[in-house]
């Protein structure tokens, strides 16, 4: 497997992400964790080795093999919406693994106050600089946003209309 083709199975089009931008941003997350300084703050055992690794096949197949793999996270964002946190769930329109349509399935059935409402209204355009950039839907706290042609990793494909996803909130 050669780097970043982990990354790219994640994504339907195998050019909608410049692989120098993953590379580069996986250097920088590497080197901050790997600094002594960060493992004692997060509380890194010492005895584990200082390779950080953003994507191990080793520690994956032992999530799935203690069927540890996946979990629901719905009660978590229905609780921070509860307490007024604002949630904003976005996601590239050619992810395949965590594809729009089913990040849209699950904000549309999530309980909590403000369900109805948010579920009654229809996605919208959302641009920058005046071009269509994506749909969202927002009410209530909780954002769900498309940014059209973007893949697994958003804010790699389109550099810079990750600033503007903040808006969504606002």
């Amino acid at each position: 497997m050669l780097p970043g083709d982990q990354v790219r199975f994640l994504d339907l089009p195998r050019h909608s992400t410049p692989q120098h931008l993953y590379a580069s941003s996986r250097r920088v997350i590497s080197h901050f964790l790997d600094r002594p300084d960060i493992r004692t703050t997060l509380g890194v055992d010492p005895h584990v080795p200082g390779k950080f690794s953003a994507c191990s096949p080793t520690v994956g197949m032992a999530f799935n093999a203690a069927q540890d793999g996946l979990h629901n996270s719905a009660d978590y964002v229905s609780a921070l919406l509860a307490r007024r946190v604002r949630v904003l769930i976005y996601v590239g329109t050619y992810d395949w693994i965590c594809n729009w349509i089913g990040n849209e399935a699950w904000t549309l059935a999530l309980e909590w106050h403000g369900q109805q409402d948010f579920a009654s209204l229809p996605l919208r355009e959302w641009k920058v600089d005046g071009h269509v950039v994506g749909k969202t839907r927002s009410a209530h706290g909780l954002t769900f946003a498309t940014v059209d042609a973007a893949g697994h990793m958003v804010r790699f494909s389109f550099v810079i209309l990750s600033p503007s996803l903040g808006f969504l909130l606002d």
